[in-house]
């Protein structure tokens, strides 16, 4: 059986990437199923530019959140920026030969796949994913043979955020779907009450491999390092006052891995803003003593790799993603809102060996949803 995937843009985004790498691995490594994930670019037009202004007005003005004005690097520079990135999806994502545009979107009806899956991240929502009937594979809604597949599908909130119209597109393209999955419980019921469809809840692919498939990125042995992880994505809690109360707290040096992020302003040094490998993100996640972050999957990975942690919780970004997952391993103590709790969640330890039993549970249900799908 040969499958298409459909996700977010692969870009600079460790979480997004090793999602795209998960599932196509699960689907190969479980099912012995050829994939492709569809090279998406985003929408360069003046309406998609016109979007990201409205994008940007929503998270300073209604959602309260910081907005920097961040420098716009050349095509030239994002090569640089992105070059560890880019080294990792071309080695292990396969990825389509055509790279997809809203200039040749309509090329995507020529594919020739038994089944085509859109998902994971936070594909429906309107305001991170471009053209955003084509995550509900629009350019397949004539087409009966193809089945047409949702897994681990987000929508990023548990609250509707489609306007009226393209609600209703999406709603009847979604009735035509032959299996549709859901990450988070929120979506479960978006699903049913504003779409008027069945979604099943399931595992963000990344915990359907084992920590096993992470080590085996590696042609070393790691080992365990007194360090924290501090992967926070909000430049309110990512600061040098944050850093030093942290270590100082667990008289541990903290380890970080993104770059600078600069404004026109103080730009430099284009090689400052280089995201390191991913695979240096995923030892930091394996080899530290504990880890501090407020990323879905920097939560997702410290549970699989069964390290303490702590997720900062921001509602600005969105907390159903959080509270969903952390609710099915029993760690709804973990989310704080500021880090004033540290030291009596220090002291809580978690107890993995029942998260794992949970983990273990979840990812057979997972995995038959992907079988019978499929079938």
């Amino acid at each position: 059986m040969k499958l298409a995937i459909l996700t977010q843009p692969l870009h600079n985004n460790y979480g997004g990437l090793l999602q795209a790498f998960a599932l196509q691995k699960v689907l190969k490594k479980e099912f012995g199923f050829e994939t492709e994930t569809l090279d998406i670019g985003y929408d360069h037009s003046k309406q998609a530019q016109l979007k990201t202004k409205v994008k940007t007005v929503v998270k300073k003005y209604l959602l309260g959140r910081k907005v920097v004005s961040h420098f716009k690097p050349s095509d030239e520079q994002k090569l640089i920026i992105g070059r560890h990135m880019d080294a990792f999806k071309n080695k292990y994502i396969k990825t389509s030969s055509i790279k997809y545009s809203k200039a040749n979107l309509n090329e995507l009806k020529k594919l020739k796949f038994d089944a085509c899956i859109v998902g994971s991240d936070q594909v429906w929502r309107p305001l991170y994913s471009p053209n955003i009937t084509t995550y509900f594979l629009d350019f397949l809604k004539d087409n009966s043979v193809v089945k047409k597949i949702s897994y681990a599908a987000s929508f990023g909130v548990d609250y509707n955020e489609f306007d009226s119209t393209v609600l209703k597109e999406c709603s009847l393209l979604l009735k035509k779907f032959d299996a549709v999955s859901v990450r988070e419980e929120g979506a479960v019921s978006l699903c049913q009450d504003k779409f008027g469809v069945k979604a099943h809840l399931v595992l963000d692919p990344t915990l359907l491999l084992d920590v096993e498939d992470y080590r085996n990125l590696f042609d070393k042995t790691l080992e365990a390092k007194k360090q924290i992880m501090f992967y926070v994505l909000d430049p309110e809690f990512a600061n040098r006052e944050i850093e030093k109360k942290i270590s100082e707290y667990f008289k541990l040096p903290v380890f970080k891995i993104m770059p600078v992020s600069p404004t026109e302003k103080n730009i430099t040094d284009i090689q400052q803003c280089v995201y390191p490998p991913v695979e240096d993100w995923i030892e930091g996640f394996l080899t530290s003593e504990f880890i501090i972050t407020d990323s879905f999957h920097g939560t997702i990975f410290s549970i699989l790799f069964n390290k303490q942690f702590v997720t900062i919780g921001n509602e600005s970004r969105g907390m159903a993603r959080f509270t969903s997952v952390l609710k099915m391993f029993n760690l709804e103590d973990r989310l704080v809102t500021n880090l004033d709790s540290l030291e009596n969640l220090v002291k809580n330890k978690i107890d993995f060996a029942a998260v794992n039993k949970i983990l273990e549970n979840e990812k057979v249900k997972s995995l038959t949803f992907l079988k019978e799908s499929l079938q």
